[in-house]
């Protein structure tokens, strides 16, 4: 009976605090930037569905339904790219920061 290969044992980590909580916010972010990715495809779609020639067949529950799924997309585009949005002017603003100190000095 063949036995499973063990998994080689994986050194530990030496990392701080502060390194592991920059690691994980990398992390993040690249899960947002990925789902934002497919929430702007979504969005594409969405728009492009309302130039079909069976749009104008679609009940008033229908396009109820689309304006709504429409709405959402936009809000959780929105909505994801806020914390890049942040990140990104928390770090200008410790870049200037830092500038303004080292002109002080």
């Amino acid at each position: 009976m063949p036995t499973e290969p063990r998994p080689m044992p994986q050194p530990p980590r030496y990392e701080t605090p502060e390194q592991r909580a920059d690691r994980n916010l990398v992390e993040l972010l690249q899960e947002l930037r990925v789902a934002q990715t497919g929430v702007q495809i979504l969005f594409a779609f969405l728009l492009g569905v309302a130039f079909t020639s069976r749009f104008p067949q679609l009940s008033a529950f229908q396009r109820g339904i689309y304006a709504a799924t429409l709405l959402l997309t936009v809000i959780t585009a929105a909505v994801g790219g806020s914390p890049r949005e942040v990140d990104t002017g928390l770090y200008a603003y410790a870049a200037s920061v830092s500038v303004a100190e080292c002109r002080a000095s």
